[in-house]
């Protein structure tokens, strides 16, 4: 019989703590500790981003805790760092499909069915991209189906629905602002305030996707949330978690502009193998960042619920 003296108190934990404990516990010497474990992780992660206090989802949201823009990318950079072998693992094997894509298909004088074929299968590759780096860092390196990110399942559907879904919900704000941009691209002011005016017009957009980009790492360990949830999540933080987001990926793509404009990169397979590559860096950079987020505002909910 296993004593429970030196045992954590799982219901006051929040699911990164959880599942921090479930990556040490060494299961094999304490079966029934690891079944009390795996029986709280599931209940947190039923639960998801929201206020519950006995079951039920209260109307008064917690006080907002501030997003701290530094902690999370520092952590972010750590988690991946503490995680890379596995990172490697799963992400090798969909980022070499995403690189060779490109040279298969002539980005100037293909066919327009095999592009758009291009385009499906390299989402479909960069949902499980996404899930695998997302599983790895909120669930611990042995809760993929596979270690080399070849799989499918029901999961995947929702992540790639929920992809969909943030995408669409961003458009119409894009398309209200374009005629501004058009506008700018043709008058005399054009090299003076067209990156001003670009700012204006995408900031909006990078906010909604961003506060409804935590869906995501909420259906990546295999939680239901919606995008009431991830709404709530973000509360008071919207811009923080905007800026989070969106500079690594300002940053990333500045690199490639000047590395494509240095050595004169010109249109064809090469600059869309260039152009590959940096979305497979960007969606590692962004992925990782994404999940610490999550980690931190769910975890100030769950102890805000459990106060």
């Amino acid at each position: 019989m296993q004593s429970r003296n030196d045992e954590p108190d799982y219901e006051n934990l929040n699911l990164a703590d959880l599942l921090g404990i479930e990556r040490r516990i060494n299961k094999d010497a304490y079966p029934e500790r690891y079944a009390r474990l795996r029986a709280a992780i599931a209940t947190r992660q039923r639960e998801g981003p929201r206020t519950v206090q006995s079951g039920i989802v209260t109307g008064k949201p917690p006080a907002a805790t501030p997003l701290p823009i530094r902690t999370v990318v520092s952590q972010a950079f750590h988690e991946a760092v503490a995680h890379w072998r596995p990172l490697i693992k799963a992400l090798i094997v969909p980022s070499g499909l995403v690189t060779i894509l490109p040279t298969l298909v002539d980005p100037v004088d293909g066919s327009l069915w095999w592009k758009l074929a291009s385009m499906v299968l390299t989402g479909i590759i960069g949902v499980v991209y996404a899930t695998s780096c997302h599983r790895i860092l909120l669930a611990g390196d042995r809760s993929l189906p596979n270690q080399y990110g070849i799989y499918w399942t029901s999961r995947e559907t929702r992540f790639a629905g929920w992809s969909i879904a943030i995408g669409l919900l961003a458009f119409p704000l894009v398309l209200l602002l374009v005629p501004l941009l058009m506008i700018t691209l043709v008058s005399d002011l054009q090299e003076r305030v067209s990156w001003l005016v670009s700012l204006f017009v995408y900031a909006p957009a990078a906010y909604v996707i961003s506060r409804a980009s935590l869906v995501l790492p909420a259906t990546a360990i295999d939680q239901r949330p919606s995008l009431e949830d991830s709404w709530s999540l973000s509360k008071d933080n919207g811009w923080r978690l905007t800026v989070v987001l969106a500079v690594p990926g300002l940053l990333i793509s500045a690199l490639l502009y000047l590395v494509e404009t240095a050595i004169g990169v010109p249109e064809g397979r090469i600059s869309a193998t260039l152009f590959a590559v940096w979305i497979c860096l960007l969606g590692v950079v962004e992925v990782t960042v994404l999940s610490a987020a999550f980690r931190f505002l769910s975890s100030i909910q769950i102890r805000s619920a459990a106060a």
